[in-house]
């Protein structure tokens, strides 16, 4: 394992800990005799994204009704506004997103089935299929979630690989008046839906790991509390 300047290891809330090599033999005149230990852990990075998605979100809130309490012309103000509610539904989004993708990783290190590794495969797709191996849901279930993750996937991609092309101008449901795509794309309602959503996706995922991966339930038992604890964040915002 790396070496820690000072000695020890901290286990950080949410760390998980596990010692391996961990072997002790008993010699014929009682001593015991112990091998070198490593000791490993793991941290999943998707209640962090949930979080930072749930800070954004408000942030997109509270900009949202800076613009709703202005009146006159449009002006600096307005402009000012929009581009805050803009800059924070396109965090929440992409952070709601990569919370996904977090979650696809630490389930794929817990289950027994190796996910498929299709070259061509789209991200969502690939989510889709690994979440339907690893817990129980029904055809119709599943054909459900691969569309809901192909556009939330859309929704992030307009973020992390923007398009730089020329496009009519969208009406705002505030403003009432054209303005950039991403002005409406990014806007307040869509953060708080895909937020939603990943809340509900990775809250039922955990109550439902199928019984052969024996890894992920155990994993999944500890998801509940983590999932309390942001729900009860995103109410105090």
């Amino acid at each position: 394992m790396p070496e820690t300047e000072g000695g020890g290891v901290f286990v950080s809330r949410g760390s998980q800990l596990r010692l391996k090599n961990l072997s002790i033999s008993v010699l014929p005149d009682g001593t015991l005799i112990g091998s070198p230990v490593t000791l490993e852990l793991a941290y999943d990075l998707w209640p962090l994204w949930l979080r930072i998605a749930i800070v954004y979100e408000r942030m997109a809130k509270e900009a949202r009704a800076r613009l709703e309490s202005l009146s006159g012309s449009h002006d600096q103000r307005h402009a000012a506004a929009l581009d805050d509610e803009t800059t924070a539904g396109m965090v929440a989004v992409a952070a709601a997103v990569f919370a996904v993708d977090a979650f696809y990783g630490s389930v794929c290190t817990r289950i027994d089935t190796p996910p498929p590794r299709g070259r061509r495969s789209r991200r969502y797709a690939l989510i889709a299929e690994t979440f339907k191996r690893a817990f129980l849901m029904s055809q119709p279930s599943s054909n459900a979630l691969r569309q809901h993750l192909r556009e939330a996937f859309r929704f992030r991609d307009k973020s992390v690989h923007p398009s730089g092309e020329f496009r009519g101008a969208v009406r705002h449901p505030v403003m009432r008046v054209g303005v950039a795509v991403p002005h409406v794309a990014f806007r307040v309602e869509n953060a708080q839906a895909l937020v939603t959503f990943v809340i509900s996706l990775i809250e039922q995922c955990a109550g439902v790991p199928k019984d052969r991966h024996k890894n992920l339930r155990e994993w999944c038992k500890g998801i509940p509390p983590q999932i309390l604890e942001l729900k009860r964040l995103r109410e105090e915002t």
